[in-house]
C-alpha cells in the first residue's frame, strides 16, 4: 500500500511467485485506466458500473491543414527501452541532465524491493495441508533473497 503526502493512495501488487495480470491498472471514483505491461501504446478505460471498456492505441498528433490529426503512432514497448538509451547518451554528448536522473531511477528500484520485501503469502485454499506446507516454505526462502 501506498500513501502520498498529497492523500493519494494505492496499492502495488508484483509477483513472481505466482500468476498476476501483468497489467498496469489504475482505478478512480468514477472509472480507470490499464494496460499490458508489454504495450506502450494503448490503454484501455473504463467508467465504473458498465460492463464495457474502451480500447484506444496512443499516437501523435499531426498538424494537417492547421487542425491535429492521427499521425505516428507511439513507441512500443521495446522501443521505449532503445529511448531511454538514447536519452541517457545523449545527455553524455551534451553534458546535460538526463530526463531521469540516477537518484530518481534508484527511488524506483527502492519501492520495488520494498514491495517484495513486505510481500504476504497468499491464502490458497484450492491447495491440500502437504501443498500449503511448500508454498509457506518456498514463501520464507524468497523473504530471504
Amino acid at each position: 500500500r501506498l500513501k502520498y503526502r498529497s492523500g493519494l493512495e494505492g496499492l502495488v501488487r508484483l509477483s513472481r511467485d505466482w500468476h498476476l495480470p501483468n497489467r498496469y491498472t489504475i482505478r478512480c471514483e468514477k472509472g480507470w485506466i490499464g494496460w499490458p505491461v508489454n504495450q506502450a501504446d494503448g490503454v484501455d478505460l473504463g467508467l465504473e458500473g458498465s460492463q464495457y471498456a474502451l480500447s484506444a492505441r496512443i499516437h501523435e498528433l499531426s498538424p494537417v491543414k492547421g487542425r491535429l490529426q492521427p499521425g505516428v503512432p507511439a513507441s512500443g514497448y521495446h522501443r521505449a527501452f532503445v529511448d531511454q538509451l538514447a536519452h541517457v547518451v545523449e545527455a553524455v554528448v551534451a553534458r546535460s541532465k538526463p530526463e531521469v536522473d540516477a537518484s530518481e531511477a534508484l527511488r524506483s528500484l527502492r519501492l520495488i524491493e520494498r514491495c517484495y520485501g513486505s510481500r504476504k503469502l497468499l491464502e490458497m485454499p484450492w491447495l491440500d495441508e502437504e501443498e500449503s506446507k511448500q508454498a509457506r516454505v518456498l514463501s520464507a526462502g524468497y523473504s530471504q533473497c
